[in-house]
């Protein structure tokens, strides 16, 4: 997660984070991760949940996420694997 958090603190204004995490990562419940204390002065733009076979050979549940560090335009939209 350091790498996470790195990345957030570093964004320029306007700037965009493009990531591939684990779907755990947005999810998570109760606990506060590292990213989500940056989150508030950042606009979470986009979370994709791609289907869990999305690796070759793998079992995985990935999330595409996209961060923008700029005012909130938008509504967060997200795609879930039945395309909902």
């Amino acid at each position: 997660m350091l790498f996470f958090e790195k990345s957030l603190k570093l964004l320029e204004w306007n700037g965009r984070l493009y990531s591939i995490t684990p779907e755990k990562i947005p999810v998570c419940g109760n606990r506060q991760t590292p990213e989500e204390k940056c989150l508030p002065k950042m606009w979470v733009k986009e979370i994709e949940f791609l289907n869990e076979d999305a690796f070759s050979g793998l079992i995985t549940y990935p999330t595409i996420t996209i961060i923008e560090n700029s005012d909130f335009s938008a509504d967060t939209l997200v795609t879930y694997r039945d395309g909902g």
